[in-house]
């Protein structure tokens, strides 16, 4: 074999390697990225959450059903029993008025502030402070706690750096099995 012809052919196969290697990294990349399908949290148990502010932006479960809810409603209709109670951004103003103060310090059920990013709850559980005035270096994603009877547990959720869908969809993970373990 002339050896300028093998110089032509091993370009191309250092050529072809390249792109097959190319073509494999970038599909694992895209398959690292891609959300899974999250049709459960987890076997053996559903939740009813109720949701005040936009449930849109929460991931759809099929063992989780959301129920449209106002604090208005929620504060005068006590006996309803919910798994939990997740607020949203939308609704931050709204629950962050005195009186819901009392309602928050007695809900027996978990109650978590999805997208907190820089909020306390202080804001909900003291009157006469508010979200401006409460404002806190914290990157958490969700803000949660549960009344107990003598003490009150919280949760910080945060997201990761790099976030992409799946990261909020596996926090939001992490919120049910919290509540999960809240009813044993």
């Amino acid at each position: 074999m002339d050896k300028n012809k093998w110089i032509d052919l091993s370009g191309f196969v250092v050529v072809g390697i390249i792109i097959i290697v190319l073509f494999i990294y970038n599909r694992l990349e895209s398959e690292k990225y891609q959300p899974k399908e999250l049709v459960t949290v987890t076997a053996g148990y559903s939740l009813i959450i109720a949701v005040v502010g936009n449930e849109s932006e929460l991931p759809k479960f099929s063992s989780i059903s959301y129920q449209k809810s106002e604090l208005d409603n929620l504060v005068t209709n006590e006996e309803e029993n919910f798994d939990a109670l997740i607020i949203t951004k939308e609704a931050f103003s709204e629950a962050d008025k005195d009186q819901f103060v009392e309602y928050f310090n007695k809900v027996k059920y978990p109650v978590f502030f999805y997208d907190a990013k820089g909020i306390s709850d202080d804001a909900f559980l003291e009157k006469g402070v508010t979200l401006d005035s409460s404002k806190i270096n914290s990157s958490a994603f969700i803000r949660g706690y549960l009344n107990k009877e003598k003490e009150r547990v919280k949760w910080v959720l945060h997201l990761p750096d790099n976030k992409n869908i799946s990261d909020k969809a596996y926090t939001f993970i992490q919120l049910c099995e919290i509540v999960e373990e809240s009813k044993r």
